[in-house]
């Protein structure tokens, strides 16, 4: 099979379009010739009868070689565009690429999870799930897992779950803050460090996202690395 990076002249299937009438009407030329009691003449009379009757079948063979050579140029020529536009749309993919990276942190005084987009084009996020202990769980449900946690180390208002919707777009360098949990500044900073170990321990995100190009990214975290 041609490929684009072959010249046309290089092509198997070009030899063979070129060469085959040629061959096969010069092999019929030499057969009509020698089995044939031919004289030669002058005038226009006896070239006609030459090419019209003597070597019809032949000349007709040789002229299959123009719209051979021209189907094979054809085919050659459009596979040669349909590469340059797979490597357009790759490098248009390549450089629109979002990148959505996870960071938690826990100090004495909130407890933050934000998701950023370091990559060059804006990310769509199409799925969002949060999962306790490796149970998926909606937002309603993973506060009232926390509740019992939250008990002794929060302030008035505990808990703010950011944006945890379908089709939402974070743009280049935006920093969207997922779960952001305000602890109470009389609490003993050995309790907040349990806390964040418990939270870090039992939860994990779920993102799946595209780029304009609707090329699906996934975001996995389970906070190993914290």
């Amino acid at each position: 099979m041609p490929t684009s990076k072959q010249s046309l002249f290089e092509l198997k299937i070009f030899k063979i379009a070129l060469w085959s009438p040629i061959i096969v009407s010069t092999l019929l030329t030499i057969y009509i010739a020698c089995t044939s009691n031919l004289e030669f003449a002058f005038g226009y009379s006896a070239l006609n009868y030459a090419l019209l009757k003597v070597f019809k079948i032949p000349l007709t063979i040789l002229a299959l070689i123009i719209p051979g050579v021209a189907l094979v140029t054809a085919n050659h020529r459009s596979i040669q565009s349909k590469k340059q536009i797979e490597i357009s749309i790759n490098h248009n993919i390549l450089s629109v690429r979002p990148y959505l990276t996870a960071t938690y942190s826990n100090t004495s005084s909130y407890l933050t999870y934000t998701i950023k987009n370091n990559g060059i084009g804006p990310a769509k996020i199409t799925s969002t799930k949060l999962y306790w202990n490796d149970n998926q769980i909606s937002p309603q449900e993973f506060k009232t897992e926390l509740t019992p946690l939250l008990s002794s180390v929060v302030s008035d208002s505990p808990i703010n779950l950011g944006e945890l919707i379908n089709s939402y777009m974070i743009a280049k360098d935006e920093e969207v803050t997922l779960i952001k949990i305000k602890f109470s500044s009389k609490v003993d900073k050995i309790l907040i460090q349990k806390f964040g170990k418990v939270f870090s321990d039992s939860f994990k995100l779920k993102i799946l996202y595209e780029s304009i190009y609707e090329e699906e990214n996934i975001l996995i975290d389970n906070m190993d690395e914290y």
